[in-house]
């Protein structure tokens, strides 16, 4: 790995001499000397000519500038400036330079700029806020008007704008919210707390964008997408229950397992390749009810970030993905609640101030009902239930200082009477939380401190009066710090540092019985260090060029107290190692850089090039193919288990269309990856403390085009996307080391979704998903033994289930007029509406009796003719939601 290091440091010092303008002061624009003869032209094209002439890039808006004015100049070697006092003196125009571009702007007679008189630079900061709830807005932008200089706030709502000296018109913005101009003087630092208002015509718009496009397409970062809850509601969802995970099956390059489950593939990945995040705390198991809904509600979420490509460094920890979910911070200003009712679940939610403009709280809640119908179908259920609870206090200190505190809880509950005073089931639990404080050192550096913590527990209950339990449990605590350095319009610094500390019970049966232990064998449990240091640079060049550069580094340790065992060549223990604990036993460290460059075509498109490393140090361990949530067991990185490792290359073509609010993305990837993970044949994985010999290590690599076409405005809005894709895999005494495709190579997915609003009160949405069938191993032939017919696997994957697709449509009706304080609807919703089976599994061990129902041959003598059957959950599923705020 060494000499990829060498290699990233030697092209940051080429950067430098390359681009020494990023290093050192250039010459102003204004000073270039160009020559120039038109005679009777359109002022456009005069300040095209002007501008390939001096190599700059002008900003301005047709509406307040007499682009089709004609004009003629004669000048031979003049400065910029004198051309533009003879272009302009009989114009009401005035020129500005910022950062290497020209601004023409109508003269304000009234104001004088200060570009003369105050040529250094200052910085305006502060945060954007939501008028009525106090809430911050992520992703807002705040730009110079009639430019493309500006930028967006972060995760926290702050935003951090230098500029040269001079009258500035900025304007701040945010989808569904109305536009706020502000006239600032800048001759000095200060700070400037921005309020928007909410605009009916726009906030029940779909809301899902790129958000660096919205304001300078060379700045977009490819393989990134965000997802507003607004947008989440209006996806048919499976009993009315919108979700969060689920919603992202429409998204090209995220390919779901099927109906009933929450697992899902990125790019070529795997299923445990994807990190969910709530509040910078992890989420290790979104599975609610087995996987048919997640556990991250839309009451209590504001933003969500997709990350499948070109990762920021502080971002990692996983090969294919980063779901990045942001809660609300609760209203400072008055007291709210919502709530709702449907065929599954009840919701309510509760906001409102601590201390009025100064600190707030936000409380929901979720809780299954259906348990009376699971006890009156089946008398031997014991409980069924799931649920989940989110909390969140925002404090405000003073004005460099804020604190947030998230908590996360989720349960789930699945138990039958077993005899007359037992029962038997399985449970499992996350919990995660963070405490986060920000603080402004000044107005250009911003510092986020987070303390995380995270647990997921899962329960196999043999005898819950004996307390008969099989366990396995993940915890997971850090503290990191990350740091933001606005330099100015072109230029943001990112750096920071972080530790954690991982305890892995990678699946023990105990007993209540303490004599019954000793027939029991112990895998031993895991402690891991890790440790993060990372930077990330962003630059734009010029008006066309841009590029973003980073690195991550991961340290992992290995800790005792725990046993290792020691393997031979053919997978077979034959030493065991003792670690006292608090001893490092192993380590390993790996860089993983990061690498963009944009180039701006035009104002209207862009393309982007990059490449991500990877690295993952935390392995999910199963060989079930199941949709569901199972007997998970976890590993990290050690002695036995080498990190896995992904290099990938994308390359990406955006494209705006203005007048129709369409906007195109077309992206293309490969991905290598290192070290992936499979099992031998028949692998032992539950209670086997050598479970490390059942794993066989090999590559996988993935590549695809994904095209998305969206409309964001208008009544009529939403989007159509498609990928083709490939994923294969080659392991070590697999098949024979031979290539073959992953269960998830799913080649084709498309995916349609139409949202239309009829009337302020009536709006309809339909989704349309086809993706082709998962890769699955067949028979390729059948022989008798004694009677017996015995299906012959020649070929891995060789066969596919059938294509996948299915039509969901949902209707809202809001039942309270817009201007009313307390708001109601119903939603109608129906799922697979032309009642589609699609497969979960195909089988070849049933059989037919006389009577022709499908059967286990288990008591047939001689063995009959088998023959395939299938196996899905439901066909037509409708139902009826109703909802409330105030």
């Amino acid at each position: 790995m060494q000499y990829q290091t060498k290699f990233f440091l030697v092209f940051c010092f080429i950067g430098n001499i390359v681009f020494p303008g990023s290093l050192s002061a250039q010459q102003s624009v204004l000073d270039k000397n160009i020559s120039i003869h038109v005679k009777d032209q359109p002022l456009d094209k005069v300040l095209v000519r002007i501008s390939d002439a001096g190599g700059f890039h002008f900003s301005y808006n047709n509406e307040k500038i007499p682009v089709h004015t004609r004009v003629s100049i004669q000048a031979i070697d003049w400065p910029l400036r004198v051309v533009f006092d003879s272009l302009f003196k009989n114009m009401d125009v005035d020129y500005l330079e910022v950062e290497g571009e020209i601004i023409l702007k109508k003269k304000r007679p009234a104001k004088i700029s200060l570009q003369k008189q105050n040529p250094g630079k200052f910085t305006v900061s502060g945060y954007v806020w939501d008028e009525l709830t106090g809430e911050s807005l992520i992703g807002a932008t705040v730009r110079v008007a009639d430019s493309a200089l500006g930028t967006v706030t972060n995760a926290f709502g702050f935003y951090s704008l230098t500029l040269r000296g001079g009258n500035y018109h900025l304007v701040y913005s945010y989808i569904g919210y109305k536009k706020q101009d502000v006239s600032v003087i800048l001759d000095r630092n200060f700070s400037k707390d921005i309020s928007l208002v909410t605009d009916p015509a726009l906030i029940e718009e779909i809301i899902i964008t790129n958000r660096d496009y919205n304001w300078m397409p060379g700045l977009i970062r490819s393989g990134k997408m965000d997802m507003k809850p607004t947008t989440i509601r209006k996806i048919p969802a499976m009993f009315g229950e919108v979700d969060v995970v689920k919603a992202l099956e429409s998204v090209p390059g995220i390919t779901f397992f099927g109906d009933g489950s929450t697992l899902f593939y990125v790019r070529g990945g795997n299923k445990d390749q994807n990190m969910i995040r709530i509040d910078d705390a992890p989420v290790f198991n979104p599975a609610h009810m087995f996987g048919f809904f997640s556990n991250i509600s839309p009451d209590a979420i504001k933003d969500v970030k997709i990350f499948k490509g070109d990762m920021p460094a502080d971002r990692g920890g996983r090969l294919s993905s980063m779901i990045d979910a942001r809660t609300k911070d609760g209203s400072k200003q008055k007291f709210g609640m919502s709530g709702g009712l449907g065929f599954v679940a009840g919701h309510l939610s509760m906001e409102g101030p601590l201390a009025k403009d100064k600190s707030s709280f936000f409380i929901s809640g979720r809780r299954s009902w259906f348990e009376w119908l699971a006890k009156r179908n089946s008398p031997n259920t014991e409980s069924v239930y799931f649920g989940d609870l989110n909390t969140k206090f925002n404090i405000y200190l003073n004005t460099k200082n804020r604190l947030f505190i998230s908590g996360y809880y989720g349960k789930d509950n699945f138990f039958n009477k077993s005899g007359r005073s037992d029962a038997a089931g399985i449970e499992w639990r996350n919990i995660s939380g963070s405490v986060r404080w920000n603080h402004v050192f000044n107005e250009k550096l911003f510092l986020n401190t987070t303390l995380f913590g995270a647990v997921y527990d899962y329960n196999l209950v043999t005898s819950a009066s004996q307390n008969n339990v099989w366990n396995s449990k993940l915890e997971n605590s850090g503290l990191k710090a990350d740091f933001s350095w606005f330099s100015g319009p072109f230029s943001t610094l990112k750096f920071g540092v972080s530790g954690g500390f991982y305890k892995i019970n990678p699946g023990n049966f105990t007993y209540g019985n303490p004599s019954e232990k000793a027939s029991v064998p112990y895998v031993p449990v895991r402690n891991s260090l890790e440790w993060i240091a990372y930077i990330n640079y962003t630059y734009v060049i010029n008006h066309h060029w841009s590029f973003r550069a980073g690195i991550r580094n991961t340290l992992w340790q290995n800790a005792g107290k725990t046993t290792e065992y020691v393997f031979n060549e053919n997978h077979q223990a034959v030493d065991t190692i003792h670690y006292p604990a608090g001893k490092i036993y192993h380590s390993n460290f790996l860089p993983e850089p990061r690498l963009s460059v944009g180039f701006q075509i035009n104002k209207k498109s862009s393309l982007t090039v990059s490449y991500s490393r990877n690295v993952q140090n935390l392995h999910q361990i199963t060989n079930s193919v199941s949709p569901f949530t199972t007997l998970e067991v976890w590993l990290p990185s050690g002695p036995n288990i080498n990190p896995q490792v992904s290099d990938q290359f994308s390359l990406g073509f955006f494209k705006l269309f203005p007048g129709t609010g369409l906007k195109l993305s077309i992206e293309s990837y490969y991905k290598n990856m290192y070290h992936q993970i499979d099992y031998e044949y028949h692998a032992k994985m539950l209670l086997n403390p050598e479970v490390e010999g059942e794993l066989r290590f090999g590559k996988a690599w993935s590549y695809g085009l994904e095209i998305l076409l969206r409309k964001d405005l208008g009544k009529l809005n939403g989007w159509i996307g498609y990928s083709w894709s490939r994923a294969l895999k080659q392991i070590n005494e697999v098949y024979k080391g031979e290539v073959f495709p992953a269960f998830y190579d799913r080649p084709h997915d498309l995916s349609v979704f139409v949202s239309y609003q009829f009337t302020p009160r009536w709006s309809f949405s339909a989704m349309w998903l086809y993706t082709s069938g998962a890769a699955i191993t067949t028979p390729s032939s059948f022989y008798y033994y004694q009677g017996y017919s015995v299906p012959v696997y020649a070929e891995k994957n060789n066969d596919r289930l059938p294509d996948y697709h299915r039509l969901d449509l949902t209707l809202n009706f809001k039942l309270s007029k817009p201007e009313r304080k307390f708001q109601h609807d119903l939603t109608l919703s129906l799922f697979n509406v032309y009642g589609r089976k699609n497969p979960l599994f195909i089988n070849y061990n049933k059989t037919a009796d006389s009577n022709g129902n499908i059967v286990i041959p288990a008591d047939y003598l001689p063995m009959p003719e088998l023959f395939p059957t299938q196996l899905w959950l439901y066909e037509f599923v409708p139902s009826l939601n109703y909802n409330f705020r105030f």
